[in-house]
């Protein structure tokens, strides 16, 4: 039995656009009709370069170090164990999961490196502000924030081979066929 309910009264546009700090209706809305633009584009940007490098992944064959495999397994083991400190030991099935995406790792970034040589693709400091900013506004966090995260876990490698990926994928996506994510 419902005995009483509370009406919400959304706020006056006037109290939006000062919370949002916009002079007005029209500027508000293409500011919002701006971000979800740019949402849409990001992600939309992120599932085809992951069916860029699916396929790369299935159809390339290249050589990688087995030093190479191996010092990613361990980076993913440990981070496996930081998840799961209960756990003393990781069981095989874990070990053979995570050997397979060290693998699959190693071979992304084997794949990259040949594409950046072959375009003659390099990395600024302005691209990695690039990427920063552009994660910030996926997590909805300060830009700050997300260097913070990347500085002190010592990742900022991470940073590098993703805005590498970002500009091999700009070089090939006029190239490629897409087909739509289910």
């Amino acid at each position: 039995d419902v005995n009483s309910a509370k009406r919400i009264t959304p706020c006056a546009i006037e109290e939006v656009l000062k919370q949002y700090g916009t002079p007005n209706e029209t500027i508000l809305k293409a500011q919002i009709k701006h971000s979800l633009q740019r949402n849409f584009d990001r992600e939309n940007n992120t599932i085809m370069r992951n069916q860029l490098y699916n396929y790369l992944l299935d159809t390339v064959d290249v050589p990688v170090s087995s030093r190479i495999i191996d010092d990613h397994l361990k980076d993913l083991c440990k981070s496996e164990q930081e998840r799961n400190p209960d756990q003393m030991q990781l069981s095989d099935e874990v070990k053979n999961k995570l050997r397979a995406k060290a693998e699959s790792i190693a071979k992304r970034r084997v794949i990259t490196s040949c594409y950046q040589e072959m375009f003659n693709l390099n990395i600024n400091e302005e691209d990695i502000e690039e990427q920063i900013a552009d994660i910030a506004e996926s997590k909805r966090m300060r830009p700050e924030e997300v260097r913070e995260e990347f500085v002190s876990g010592d990742r900022m490698h991470v940073l590098g081979n993703m805005v590498m990926e970002k500009k091999v994928f700009s070089r090939l996506k006029d190239k490629m066929n897409f087909t739509n994510a289910s």
